[in-house]
This record gives structure tokens, C-alpha cells and sequence, in this order.
């Protein structure tokens, strides 16, 4: 018999044997080194070699995956496991400038320690994720831990959050606790939260390779400090939530400027064997028109004879008009059109993948959602989130004194960071939003209901102050525009109010985030519902958890997507929706109730037995 039949044949009976017999003949073998055999190989980027026992059998990385893989070949979700085993959640960050680039308005300023939190770095996770949002998913704590523990390694309130202890060069860093690690360590069972470092400026599949890499390590970190497997969660923030798709759905070949490799696809067989459920917040399912005319946005804005121009002199005579009813309004427009070219920076390979021709194509292929199943069939639950005004904080109630844009622009020249850079992204997606829609003349869509139910996807109306001499000042009507063809500045995103527009975040409209029309498209929505034609619940919301028929209306098992359509995040933008609280006590319900498998209700649930 041949060797490589001979080695063929022992894997099988290995297979069939189960986990036990996997460690029993293993460490049985007398070919083995002194140092005995690592079950965790590294994946390519994180270090490391093929390990080689000594004597004929040998076995490449690529097998012993095979071999780590088949030892937990089915998921564990039982009461026993659940009691035992942590929750690491995973912090997957979005689109990012390139980490060589000088830091911009979206950016953290660089930190006065020397380190460096530009996109790639623990510091820059940190910035992305914020300590509210981090601190009320880990139970509200006052105080944040690394897995250093207590002591110096304490990480007290946003301040610490941002500038303390983000060494990159050390994996512990990584790592959030609501309360000191330390005293648990070896028997831990509670939850915790990694911050994913990646390159977002880079394509899609390249992301998702990298963040890959940093899942192993996470991952194998966190079991080695807990003394046991956690299981988890991810959660991905617009390009990030992709990411978590792009993943669990394990594509074969080619896909999105990158190819799995043999290892990687097995090691992702066991992860979506271990995970919980998923959360994606802000992601552009369906694509966002943003990446769709971002060639075209950006030539409305460097077109300095024409639309900018045009809005700087409209606000100049807005001054004026407001000046004679006792008005003042700072010189400077109240729109970041510079910030918002920034927005869009980013070359084809970033945006282009973004777009919505490109996520369709994923969406009816490697990325559909029944790709997102484990190896027992199971579905992995997906929580969709995102926001809707673009404004977020700012701009949220119709003022006609001015009063709101002096604060801002006051805002934007503050020596505070956190202060200036709040005000400037929300800036910057105020004035991507307003050429949106009046610089090439788009807008956001025209769906307005999910489906049946209290699904609204038109919570905020678009509106700005009206002036004329002689006049009290008013909130113009959906639709209106003054002899210049433009609208007013500043926008105002009136909360609870409707203008016939699909919502957005300023990057993505809210249909996108929760996968409206995931397979045909939203333009196919909107066409059937201006021909006054019935758009059935497998086309509007596919793959819908109370949904047991799949896009094409065949009986199917029951679908895994939990669309949230509503709740206290709503009035966020697309930047500030994963540094403030309120979705972070969302996904603190979440970790306390959401379970492995599909139902329908309004959480996933975990098996009886």
C-alpha cells in the first residue's frame, strides 16, 4: 500500500473515532517531536510554521486543520455547554481612510504618547468604538478592563479608553472587561469584547482575509486566558458588517479581490460552529447610492464655479435676510463639503464593492444568506441595525434663531477633540447627504414601510429654515426649494416626522442596513410599489426570521434575519451610531438573551436540550 493511502486510511479511522481518539492516537504516535503536536496552527500572516513530525507520517497544517475541525465537527449549544462556556464578542470596525494617509475629519487626532492609533492600530479600534457604546454592552460599567487586569492596567472612562495602554504590540489590549479579568482567569465564563484591527480602505475580500487573521488570534487568546472555548458573537459596523458575511458564508474561488485558503475555510467551519448570533450596524446590504455616483459627488464638489460656489453665495444672502430680522449666523457655511469628499475618498476597490451592482451579485451568490449555516444546517442568526439622520446630535429640532448654528460652528472649532470631531463627521454627512440631493439631483428611495406592521423606513423629514424680509422664519415643507433651485442650509432632520424619502444615515439608507429587497434590489421594490402592485414578504424582507419560503416562494426552513426597525439608536448617523450608548444597551439585551437558533419571536432562541 502506498504512504499516502496509509496516511489517508489513519486520518479516516481518526475521523470516525471522534475527538477522544484524535488525542489518544496522536499522543500514542512515536513519531512525534519532543514538543508534541499544536491542534492550533497559525493561519498565513499571523506567524508561525507547517509542523513536521519527524519519521514518515507527516502531516501538513492544512491536515491537522482538517483534523482540529472534525474533532468539533458539530456545534454545542446544550444547557451544559451554555453554563460553561464564555461569549467573546468581536468588534469588526468599517471603511477606513489608508493607515498611511495624515489623520482627517473622521479620524482621531494622534494621540500625544508617541503610539499611534491610525486605521490598523488597537488605538484606532478604540476611537471606532467607543467607550459608552463598549461600556453599556459589557453591562454599563464605570470602568473597562484589558486582560492585564486590574491595577495599572485599569481603563477608567472614555479618556483612559483613547489613550491608555493601546501598545499595538500587545494582544491584551485588545480586549474589553465590564469588571477586573484577573481573579477569573482559567475559569472564566462571563463576557468580554475584542477590538478587530484591519486595513479598511482596502477591497472587501482583502478586509475579510485580515480580519480573519485576527479572529484566530482573538479567539485563541481569549481560550487560553478563560481556560475554555468561548463561544461568539460578531458584530461589524457598515464595510465590517460585510466582512461578517462575507466570512460566514465561507465563499469558494475568487470572490471580492480575495481566495480562502484551504486552512482559513476550515477554520471558518469551525467558527460559525461556535458563534451565537451576528450583528451588523449601518452595513450597506443592498449596496448605498453613496458608492454608486461617488465619481459624480465628487466632481459636483470640486466644480468651485458651480455648486459650491453657488451654495456659498445662497448662504451669504441667507445671512443677510437673517440679519435684518435680528438674526446672526456665523460667516462660514454650516456644510463640511470638503469633509464630505473625504467621506469618499477611497479608490474602486473600496467603493466600487460597495456599490449596489456589486453587493447584488454577492447577495444572489457567494454571499447569500443560506451560505450562513452551520455544519449541523443550523442558520446563524443576523441582527440588522442602523440610523437615520445624518445630523445625529445636531440639527435634530427646527430652530428658526440661529442659536443651533452658532453652536455648531463653535463646535468645530473647539480644542477639545471629542467635541470637534463629532461636530465635523456630522458635518461631513450633512454636506454628502445635501449634494446628494442637490448636486446630482438624487435621493435616498422611495420605500417607505418594510412590509406589513409597524415597519416604518420614513421616521425623519428633511427640512430647513426659511427666511424672507419681513417675515417670521419657518420650516420649509417636504420638497420645497427657494428661486435658487437648492435647498437651505443647514439641513435639519426633523425626528418623528415623514417626507416621503427613505431614511439614511448619511453613508446608508436605512432599507440598505436592514436588507430591504436583499435579492431584487430596492429600485424593483419601489417600480412594483409606483405600479401599485403587491410586494410579497419573501421579495421585501428575504431570509425575515418569521419567514419559512425562500426568495422564490418555495417552502424553505425558517430564515435568520431579525430586522430592526426601530428603537432608542434610531435618530443616530452613520459615524456616531457605535460610539454612543444607546445601541450598546441594545446589544447588551442581546448577549442576555439571543440564542444559536432561528424562531419567531422577536429573539433567536437556544435549544431545549
Amino acid at each position: 500500500m502506498q504512504p499516502d493511502i496509509i496516511i489517508i486510511k489513519a486520518l479516516q479511522s481518526i475521523f470516525k473515532a471522534g475527538k477522544s481518539a484524535v488525542i489518544v492516537a496522536l499522543m500514542a504516535s512515536q513519531t512525534w517531536g519532543a514538543g508534541g503536536l499544536d491542534l492550533t496552527p497559525p493561519l498565513p500572516g499571523l506567524g508561525g510554521g507547517t509542523f513536521s513530525p519527524q519519521g514518515g507520517f507527516q502531516l501538513t497544517a492544512g491536515q491537522i486543520a482538517v483534523i482540529r475541525q472534525r474533532a468539533s465537527f458539530r456545534p454545542d449549544f446544550s444547557p451544559q455547554a451554555r453554563n460553561s462556556r464564555p461569549t467573546l464578542v468581536l468588534l469588526i470596525h468599517g471603511r477606513t481612510a489608508r493607515p498611511g494617509d495624515e489623520p482627517g475629519v473622521f479620524d482621531p487626532p494622534l494621540p500625544q504618547t508617541g503610539l499611534s492609533n491610525r486605521p490598523g492600530t488597537v488605538g484606532y479600534s478604540r476611537f471606532y468604538w467607543d467607550f459608552p457604546f463598549v461600556s453599556a454592552m459589557l453591562g454599563g460599567a464605570g470602568s473597562l478592563f484589558t486582560m492585564d487586569g486590574g491595577g495599572a492596567n485599569r481603563l477608567m472612562g472614555p479618556a483612559a479608553w483613547k489613550l491608555a495602554r493601546i501598545e499595538n504590540d500587545r494582544i491584551s489590549n485588545q480586549f474589553a472587561f465590564g469588571a477586573d479579568p484577573a481573579p477569573l482567569r482559567g475559569r472564566f465564563t462571563g463576557t468580554a469584547a475584542a477590538l478587530v484591527r484591519a486595513d479598511g480602505s482596502i477591497a472587501l475580500g482583502q478586509m475579510a482575509g485580515q480580519v480573519l487573521r485576527e479572529i484566530r488570534a482573538l479567539r485563541d487568546a481569549f481560550a487560553a486566558y478563560a481556560g475554555r472555548e468561548p463561544y461568539v458573537v460578531l458584530a461589524g459596523h457598515s464595510k465590517g458588517g460585510l466582512v461578517i458575511r462575507y466570512l460566514l458564508s465561507n465563499p469558494e474561488g475568487q470572490v471580492a479581490g480575495y481566495r480562502l485558503s484551504p486552512e482559513e475555510r476550515l477554520f471558518i467551519e469551525e467558527l460559525r460552529n461556535d458563534t451565537r448570533f451576528a450583528m451588523t450596524i449601518s452595513t450597506p446590504h443592498t449596496g448605498s447610492p453613496v458608492a454608486d455616483v461617488f465619481q459624480e459627488v465628487r466632481a459636483a464638489i470640486d466644480n468651485a464655479e458651480g455648486f459650491a460656489n453657488q451654495v456659498v453665495e445662497a448662504w451669504n444672502q441667507t445671512r443677510s435676510v437673517a440679519a435684518l430680522l435680528g438674526i446672526t449666523l456665523p460667516e462660514a457655511v454650516p456644510v463640511d463639503f470638503s469633509a464630505a469628499k473625504e467621506a469618499i475618498s477611497n479608490g474602486e476597490d473600496d467603493l466600487g464593492h460597495l456599490s449596489t451592482a456589486f453587493v447584488n451579485g454577492l447577495n444572489n451568490g457567494p454571499l447569500h444568506p443560506k451560505n450562513m449555516a452551520r455544519t449541523d444546517g443550523t442558520r446563524i442568526p443576523l441582527y440588522l441595525y442602523g440610523g437615520r439622520s445624518p445630523g445625529g446630535v445636531f440639527f435634530q429640532l427646527g430652530r428658526t434663531d440661529g442659536a443651533d448654528v452658532r453652536d455648531f460652528a463653535g463646535r468645530l472649532e473647539s480644542s477639545i477633540p471629542d467635541i470637534r470631531v463629532a461636530a465635523a463627521s456630522a458635518g461631513g454627512l450633512m454636506g454628502l447627504d445635501y449634494v446628494i440631493h442637490n448636486g446630482v439631483f438624487m435621493d435616498w428611495g422611495r420605500i417607505l414601510n418594510g412590509g406589513t406592521g409597524a415597519k416604518p423606513l420614513d421616521l425623519v423629514r428633511r427640512s430647513y429654515v426659511v427666511y424672507f424680509p419681513g417675515m417670521r422664519p419657518r420650516m420649509s415643507q417636504p420638497g420645497e426649494r427657494p428661486l435658487s433651485l437648492f435647498e437651505g442650509v443647514p439641513t435639519y432632520y426633523l425626528r418623528n416626522a415623514a417626507d416621503q424619502e427613505t431614511d439614511n444615515d448619511g453613508m446608508v439608507g436605512i432599507d440598505s442596513a436592514l436588507g430591504i429587497g436583499l435579492f431584487s434590489g430596492p429600485v424593483a421594490i419601489e417600480e412594483r410599489l409606483a405600479r401599485r402592485q403587491v410586494v410579497n414578504a419573501e421579495m421585501m424582507e428575504p431570509f425575515d426570521h418569521t419567514i419559512m419560503r425562500d426568495e422564490n416562494g418555495r417552502i424553505d426552513q425558517r430564515g435568520g434575519w431579525y430586522r430592526m426597525y426601530s428603537g432608542a439608536w434610531n435618530f443616530t448617523n452613520h459615524f456616531d451610531i457605535m460610539k454612543r450608548p444607546e445601541l450598546g444597551i441594545e446589544a447588551r439585551r442581546l448577549l442576555s438573551g439571543a440564542g444559536p437558533h432561528a424562531g419567531a419571536g422577536a429573539l433567536s432562541v437556544w435549544p431545549a436540550r
